[in-house]
């Protein structure tokens, strides 16, 4: 559930807390990538995220898609947010994850669908930024836009610092140097904006960690929730969090962070082989499966089970000849399933025997298809020897999420 953080203009930040989910209403899957939200008469209007079709989507009240508007002369090359005023809507293309855009801009579009006024676009840069060279921890992306009177209002997002720094534009078509107004320090990174100009309200939405689990394991006491994606081999902040079974329990969550120690380099890489999301617990030990795109095996990385910063210790390298995404244990059957792929389009399940930490001998592997189609499965759990519950996520090739029994 996205959090709000509600301000008053005084900039400081009043309070911060869960909230009751009052209304939940699923979306269509042409808008599976909503990223901006207004209200125009009856409708809700929200577009896609980068690389959708340049359209606004009219929703009813419950997010029934009721009709499509495609937006003449734009591009959706990354559109994070969309704001009004009484005459115009303002569609910003701000999104710079990797902080080389050179073409940043504001889409303005008249309200009225039957208006002959064209499409005009209001370019602009940062005047601070000095590089264009890839930077995943750049300060030069944002995701929020608000209108107030006659002025745009952009808001960045600084993943180390936690702050969001006010950029403002005037609303006509031209190229400006969008002019720093503000710091707001609101200790997370900024995903969205609105503003009532009756309430003189400012809303936001906005995460701290982007937390990215791709596992988790248990033992008898405690669940072992891995935060070990590193798709683009940047991250220093690898953990895993160590949760009491019992929820009843006043223990508190305990965080187990780590590193690769042979990786020496942070820079973005696609094709790393410090990504990892496969996760198990054996005896007082977890082990973490890695992926290797190119040489198609893994290597496993021993951490202990207590509350630390550790250096992962590689203890072994299994052919497996595919990406490892899930992984699971069954001690009283000595018995190792994970699943993987060979190219992100058919799905395996990889059983191997008398899986245990002391064996340094090959290990015979057994690896069979999954009949699921195009879909990703992260997830797999061992029933017994035979069968299997696997999930897959829910993507454009299939109708859900899915839960599965597999008998092999």
């Amino acid at each position: 559930m996205k959090k709000i953080l509600i301000f008053l203009l005084i900039i400081q930040i009043q309070n911060i807390n869960s909230q009751k989910i009052l209304k939940d209403y699923p979306l269509s899957k042409t808008i599976e990538e909503t990223s901006g939200l207004e209200i125009i008469g009856d409708y809700f209007v929200t577009h896609n995220d980068s690389g959708g079709d340049p359209s606004l989507y009219y929703l009813s009240m419950k997010g029934e898609i009721i009709k499509t508007r495609k937006i003449d002369s734009a591009v959706n090359k990354d559109w994070e947010d969309l704001t009004k005023d009484d005459k115009y809507i303002y569609i910003s293309d701000i999104g710079n994850n990797y902080s080389t855009r050179k073409d940043l801009k504001i889409y303005k579009v008249p309200i009225d669908e039957e208006s002959n006024e064209k499409t005009q676009i209001i370019s602009f840069n940062y005047p601070e930024q000095d590089s264009y060279k890839i930077n995943r921890n750049t300060i030069y992306d944002a995701e929020g836009l608000i209108s107030v009177n006659d002025k745009l209002l952009i808001f960045t997002k600084n993943r180390a610092k936690k702050i969001t720094e006010l950029y403002m534009l005037p609303k006509s078509q031209g190229n400006y140097n969008a002019k720093k107004i503000k710091t707001l320090n609101v200790k997370s990174i900024i995903t969205g904006a609105d503003y009532n100009k009756e309430l003189k309200l400012l809303a936001l939405t906005s995460t701290i960690d982007f937390i990215k689990w791709e596992d988790l394991t248990k033992d008898d006491k405690y669940i072992y929730i891995s935060d070990i994606g590193n798709n683009y081999s940047t991250r220093k902040d690898l953990k895993i969090y160590k949760v009491p079974i019992d929820e009843e329990s006043n223990e508190k969550t305990q965080i187990i962070s780590f590193n690769y120690p042979e990786q020496d380099s942070y820079k973005i890489n696609r094709n790393t082989i410090y990504d990892a999301e496969g996760l198990i617990s054996v005896n007082d030990k977890l082990l973490i499966f890695t992926k290797n795109r190119a040489k198609k095996i893994t290597e496993l990385y021993m951490l202990p089970k207590s509350q630390g910063n550790y250096n992962a210790k590689k203890i072994k390298t299994l052919n497996v000849k595919s990406i490892i995404t899930g992984a699971d244990y069954n001690k009283e059957l000595k018995l190792l399933a994970l699943t993987s792929t060979i190219d992100f389009i058919k799905y395996y399940i990889i059983t191997i025997d008398n899986f245990n930490l002391e064996n340094n001998k090959d290990y015979k592997i057994n690896m069979v298809e999954i009949p699921i189609g195009k879909t990703q499965v992260e997830a797999i759990k061992i029933i017994d020897r035979n069968n299997f519950w696997i999930t897959s996520e829910d993507e454009s090739s299939s109708k859900h999420a899915r839960l599965l029994k597999l008998n092999i």
